[in-house]
C-alpha cells in the first residue's frame, strides 16, 4: 500500500472511532474526516466534492419532502385502522401491524410512518392490556424491513445506487432489491409473530411513569409584598442565586402554561416548579414564597388551557447535550419539561455544580443534559400540538385524539404525487430524480406544503453526511485502500466469490450497528466492489449485499433512526434490542447469503 492507503486508513479508523463512541455525530464525523483527507492531497477537491452534486443525495432531499406532506396531510390516518383492525391478542396485533407497516415504508420514508403508528399502537396496548414494548420495537424493524422492497424504501439504497451511477456502474432497478427483500421481510415479520413471547420484552409504559405530574411538581404561592411580587420571571432568583422558572402560573383560576420571562408575578399567583431536591429546599428558604397548603396542579383547567404532552427527542434537536432546566426548551418551543426518562427509566435532575459555588459564580439551575431518544414529559398550551405536532427535534407520541385534523384535499393530492413518483419509477417512464422534481414542485403549487413544511422536513444534517460520505468513499477506493482491504477479505475466503460476499454483508451488518446505515454503506460499496473486481465476478450481487446488511440494524438503538423513535416511549434497555436483533440479523445473513447468489448468480466476468 501507498502512503495515501495509509493515511486514508487512519483517517477512517480515527472517524469510526468518533462516532462509534458517540464523540461526534455523523455529519461531524464525517466533514473532519473528508477535510482532513483533502488538506492532505489524498482525494482531489473534485471527487471530495463531487457528493454535494450527487443524483442520489439531491433525490433523498426531495424524498423528505414528499413524505412530509404525506404525512401532514393525515393521508396515512387510515393505515391506523388497517394495522389494528380489530386485533384480539398481541400476536394477531404484531401480524396486522407489521405487513401494511412493510409495505407502506416500501415507498415512503419510515420516519413519519413511525412516528403516526407510535402514539395509537399505545393506546391500542393500553385498552388491551398489553406493554406497549410488545408492539412498538417490532414497528420500527417492520418499517427497517420493508425498506428493502424497493430503490425508495430507504435513503440506503438511493446512495448506493447513487455511489454507482457515479463509478459508472449499472445502478440496482427500482424493485430489483425487492427479490430479496421480500423473503427477508417475511421470514422477519414471521419470526416476530409466531416467536414475539421470547424475543420480546414486557417493559413499563413511560407514559404510566408520567401519569401523576405532582410527583415532578411542587407549587409554592407568591406572598403579599414579598421579594416575587411585582418582578418580572426574569427578575426572580431562589436563595441560592438560581433562578425561578415555574412550569405554571395560576391566577384567578387563569393558568398561564410555561409562561414567558417578561410575565410580572403578583400576590396569589401559585406557581408550579419542577425541580429537584435542592431547588425545592432554595424556593422554601427564599423570602416571598411559601408552600402552597392544597395542590390542585393536576384537576384545575386540565385539558383546557394547559395540556401534557410526552415527547421523543429526535437526532436533529439542537438542545442535545445542552442542559434542560435553564428555560431553553421553554424558549425553544414554548414548553416547560417536567420530567425525563431514558432507556425506560425516570432521570433525576443533576445537581448543582459545586465548583461553581466555590468560584463564587451564580449557580446553574437544575437539569438534564439531553441526549437524542430521551422522552420528555412537558406542560405547555393545546396550542403546542398545532405549532409542533410535525417538528423535526422530536417526535410528539402523545395520543393522536390531540392531532390536528387531516385536509382531505391534501391527502388526495399527496397521496397522487407519491402514486405518481412510483409509477414512473418503476415502469422506467422517468428517472426517480426527475419524478420526485415533478412530485415536489406539485405539491408545493397546489399547496399541499407550505413553506414552513419545505424548512422543516429537509434534513440538512443527514443531507450533509451523505454528501461528505460519497468523497470519503472516493478516497478509500482513490487511495488502494479499498483494493488493500478487498484483497484480505478474498483471502480470507480462500477466494471464494459466496464466502466473499458473505463476508461483505457480515461487515456491512456490524458497521451499520456502529455507524448511521448510509455511513455504513459508503464506507462498504468501494470494498465490495474491489473484492468483486479481484474475483472477477459480477459487481450486482455485491451492491446488493451492501444495500441488505447496511439496512439491517437491528441489535442497538443507535443504529437506526425508528430504533432510536422507539426506545424511550417503549421503556427499552440496550438489551432488549439484543434479544431480539441478534436473531433478526442472524436470519438476515443466513437468508442474504444463501439468496443473494441465487438470484443473483455469481458470473464471471472478463478481467479489465
Amino acid at each position: 500500500m501507498g502512503w495515501q492507503a495509509w493515511v486514508t486508513g487512519g483517517v477512517v479508523v480515527t472517524m469510526l472511532a468518533a462516532m462509534a463512541t458517540d464523540r461526534v455525530r455523523p455529519e461531524g464525523g464525517l466533514g473532519l474526516a473528508l477535510g482532513a483527507l483533502l488538506l492532505l492531497g489524498v482525494v482531489s477537491s473534485e471527487r471530495a466534492l463531487g457528493g454535494f452534486a450527487n443524483e442520489g443525495v439531491l433525490t433523498i432531499g426531495l424524498l423528505f419532502v414528499v413524505a412530509a406532506a404525506v404525512r401532514r396531510s393525515g393521508a396515512l390516518a387510515p393505515v391506523v385502522g388497517l394495522a389494528l383492525g380489530r386485533a384480539s391478542n398481541a400476536q394477531f396485533a404484531l401480524l396486522r401491524m407489521m405487513v401494511p407497516v412493510a409495505v407502506i415504508s416500501g415507498i415512503v420514508n419510515n420516519t413519519p410512518l413511525v412516528a403516526m403508528l407510535m402514539p395509537e399502537l399505545r393506546s391500542w396496548a393500553r385498552r388491551n392490556g398489553i406493554a406497549p414494548s410488545r408492539l412498538l420495537l417490532p414497528l420500527s424493524y417492520a418499517a427497517m424491513l420493508g425498506g428493502l422492497l424497493t430503490v425508495l424504501g430507504t435513503s440506503t439504497n438511493l446512495v448506493v445506487n447513487g455511489l454507482l451511477v457515479e463509478w459508472h456502474l449499472q445502478p440496482i432497478g427500482f424493485a430489483e432489491i425487492g427479490r430479496i427483500g421480500l423473503p427477508i421481510a417475511l421470514a422477519g415479520i414471521a419470526m416476530l409473530t409466531f416467536g414475539g413471547r421470547w424475543l420480546l420484552v414486557d417493559r413499563p409504559d413511560t407514559e404510566a411513569a408520567f401519569a401523576d405530574p405532582r410527583a415532578f411538581t411542587t407549587e409554592l404561592e407568591v406572598l403579599v409584598g414579598g421579594g416575587f411580587d411585582g418582578k418580572t420571571i426574569a427578575e426572580a432568583r431562589l436563595a441560592d442565586g438560581s433562578q425561578l422558572l415555574p412550569v405554571e402560573i395560576c391566577r384567578d383560576l387563569h393558568i398561564l402554561s410555561a409562561p414567558r420571562m417578561d410575565e410580572v408575578l403578583i400576590a396569589g399567583d401559585r406557581l408550579v416548579i419542577a425541580g429537584g431536591v435542592a431547588t425545592v429546599a432554595a424556593a422554601l428558604r427564599t423570602a416571598g414564597l411559601r408552600k402552597a397548603v392544597d395542590s390542585t396542579f393536576d384537576t384545575r383547567a386540565l385539558g383546557q388551557q394547559r395540556r401534557f404532552f410526552e415527547i421523543v427527542v429526535a437526532d436533529r434537536c439542537p438542545l442535545i447535550g445542552s442542559r434542560v432546566g435553564d428555560g431553553s426548551f421553554r424558549k425553544a418551543y414554548g414548553a416547560a419539561v417536567l420530567a425525563l426518562s431514558r432507556q425506560g427509566e425516570q432521570v433525576q435532575r443533576a445537581p448543582l455544580s459545586s465548583e461553581s459555588n466555590a468560584t463564587g459564580e451564580r449557580p446553574r439551575a437544575e437539569g438534564w443534559i439531553l441526549q437524542d431518544g430521551d422522552t420528555l414529559l412537558v406542560e405547555a398550551t393545546p396550542e403546542f400540538i398545532v405549532n409542533h405536532r410535525f417538528h423535526p427535534h422530536f417526535h410528539v407520541v402523545t395520543s393522536a385524539d390531540l392531532d390536528t385534523a387531516p385536509h382531505p384535499r391534501h391527502a388526495l393530492l399527496a397521496i397522487a404525487a407519491l402514486l405518481g413518483l412510483v409509477t414512473l419509477a418503476a415502469c422506467d417512464v422517468l428517472p426517480v430524480l426527475h419524478g420526485a422534481v415533478a412530485a415536489v414542485g406539485l405539491l408545493v403549487v397546489f399547496g399541499a406544503i407550505d413553506r414552513t413544511g419545505l424548512r422543516e422536513s429537509i434534513d440538512l444534517g443527514v443531507l450533509f453526511a451523505i454528501a461528505c460520505s460519497f468523497g470519503v468513499g472516493a478516497a478509500i477506493a482513490d487511495s488502494g485502500l479499498a483494493d488493500a482491504l478487498a484483497r484480505m477479505l478474498v483471502g480470507a475466503a480462500s477466494a471464494d466469490p459466496h464466502g466473499a460476499l458473505v463476508a461483505v454483508l457480515l461487515a456491512t451488518m456490524i458497521a451499520t450497528e456502529l455507524l448511521s446505515n448510509n455511513a455504513a454503506a459508503v464506507l462498504m460499496l468501494p470494498i465490495a466492489v474491489a473484492t468483486a473486481r479481484g474475483l472477477h465476478v459480477e459487481l450486482t450481487p455485491f451492491a446488493i449485499a451492501v444495500m441488505v446488511g447496511a439496512s439491517a440494524s437491528f441489535i442497538t438503538p443507535m443504529g437506526y433512526q425508528t430504533n432510536l423513535m422507539v426506545f424511550g416511549p417503549g421503556g427499552y434497555r440496550f438489551a432488549d434490542f439484543a434479544r431480539a436483533g441478534v436473531p433478526m440479523s442472524t436470519m438476515v445473513l443466513v437468508l442474504g447469503g444463501w439468496l443473494i447468489p441465487v438470484l443473483w448468480p455469481l458470473q464471471a466476468v472478463p478481467a479489465p
